[in-house]
């Protein structure tokens, strides 16, 4: 294996790690608007009860 083989290597998986980073920080924001959403839900219940 040649240093720049090695390099290629590395480069490659920061980005699918960066991929990966993208993605849960986009999952993340989802499940918090979600549970925003329902507690939302929830209370426009309670001030209707």
């Amino acid at each position: 294996m040649t240093l720049l083989f090695l390099v290629e290597i590395k480069l490659s998986l920061k980005e699918k790690f960066r991929e990966l980073e993208d993605g849960l920080a986009a999952f993340g924001r989802e499940v918090r608007y979600r549970i925003r959403f329902h507690l939302k839900s929830i209370g426009i219940l309670r001030v209707d009860i």
